[in-house]
């Protein structure tokens, strides 16, 4: 199968001539299943570079971001991301004496 960037994002790709997810064809044959690369974020590169385009995969297009999660390999980078985000948010300064 032949890949191309669909509009997700770099690194964000799906079979040519692929369906999106969830569709079926009139005959009934099932959509051709997108390829699961994984997010930006379980890639190389740079640091800030994954971690933004994962941002805006999850925020802008949730649905072509979740159909290409893997199903393998661990939970170690989602993980990863999910402290490294979160303790981001909790240190970033919340502008209210309340914090």
């Amino acid at each position: 199968m032949a890949e191309h960037d669909s509009g997700g994002g770099p690194g964000w790709e799906t079979p040519a001539g692929g369906a999106p997810s969830g569709n079926t064809p009139p005959d009934g044959t099932p959509a051709p299943t997108p390829l699961r690369t994984g997010p930006p974020w379980e890639r190389e590169g740079g640091f800030f570079d994954r971690f933004f385009e994962t941002v805006k995969g999850v925020l802008t297009s949730p649905t072509f971001f979740f159909d290409r999660m893997r199903r393998e390999g661990g939970l170690g980078p989602p993980l990863g991301y999910a402290v490294i985000g979160s303790a981001a948010a909790c240190s970033a300064p919340c502008g209210t004496s309340s914090c």
